[in-house]
C-alpha cells in the first residue's frame, strides 16, 4: 500500500491525494497554500496533456496557466457530490486545451499584419516609385483612415514602435492594437489594388 503524505489543514489530516479537501479550501478560503499543492501536482501533468494534445510547447504552458488560473477563480463551482476534483480539473483542462487548439486554427486563417505590410511595401514598389514618393504617397493613404487606426500605424510603421510598446503607452488592449493594424492594412490593401 502507497504511503501518502500528510497535510494538517485544522480540522482535516488530508492524504496528498485528496485534491477534493484542496479544492475546497481554495474555494472556501483562498488557501495559498492548498493552491500550491494542486498546482505542483497538476502543473507537469497539464503540460504533458497538452503536447500530447497537438499543442505546442508555448501553447501547453498556456494550458496550464489557464487552468490554474481557473482552478483559482472558480473553486467555487466545485461540487465533489459530482465528481472529484482530478476529473474536474481534467474537464476545464479538456475544454481549454479545445479552445487554443481552435484558436491556432483561427489564427492561422486571420490576415497577418506583417504578410500585408510586405504585399502594401511590394505594391508601391511596383509602381517603381522613388523613396520619396513612395513616402509621401503613404502619408496621403494614411491620411484618410479612421484616426485610431491612423495613430498606430504611424506609430509602428513610421515610427517604429512594436505593437506591445504603443500598446503600452497609449493603455489600448494589445489585442485593439492588433485589431486595428487589421483593419488599417486591409483599408490600404484595397485602395492600392484598387
Amino acid at each position: 500500500m502507497p504511503k501518502y503524505k500528510q497535510f494538517d489543514f485544522g480540522l482535516y489530516i488530508v492524504n496528498e491525494f485528496d485534491f477534493n479537501v484542496l479544492i475546497l479550501n481554495i474555494a472556501q478560503e483562498q488557501c495559498q497554500e492548498s493552491f500550491k499543492k494542486v498546482f505542483d501536482y497538476f502543473s507537469s501533468k497539464l503540460f504533458i496533456f497538452g503536447t500530447k494534445g497537438k499543442l505546442s510547447e508555448n501553447q501547453a504552458k498556456d494550458l496550464v496557466q489557464e487552468v490554474m488560473t481557473t482552478v483559482w477563480t472558480k473553486a467555487s463551482t466545485f461540487d465533489p457530490t459530482k465528481g472529484n476534483a482530478k476529473t474536474w480539473i481534467y474537464t476545464i483542462a479538456r475544454n481549454t486545451r479545445y479552445d487554443i487548439y481552435r484558436k491556432s486554427i483561427k489564427d492561422q486563417n486571420t490576415l497577418n499584419s506583417d504578410d500585408i505590410w510586405q504585399h502594401f511595401n511590394e505594391i508601391l514598389s511596383d509602381i517603381h516609385l522613388d523613396e520619396k514618393l513612395q513616402n509621401n504617397q503613404l502619408k496621403i493613404l494614411i491620411e484618410e483612415l479612421p484616426e485610431k487606426q491612423k495613430e498606430v500605424i504611424e506609430s509602428i510603421y513610421l515610427d517604429g514602435l512594436t505593437q506591445e510598446e504603443f500598446s503600452a503607452n497609449n493603455n489600448v488592449p494589445l489585442g485593439t492594437v492588433k485589431s486595428r493594424i487589421r483593419l488599417a492594412l486591409n483599408k490600404l490593401n484595397k485602395v492600392l489594388k484598387s
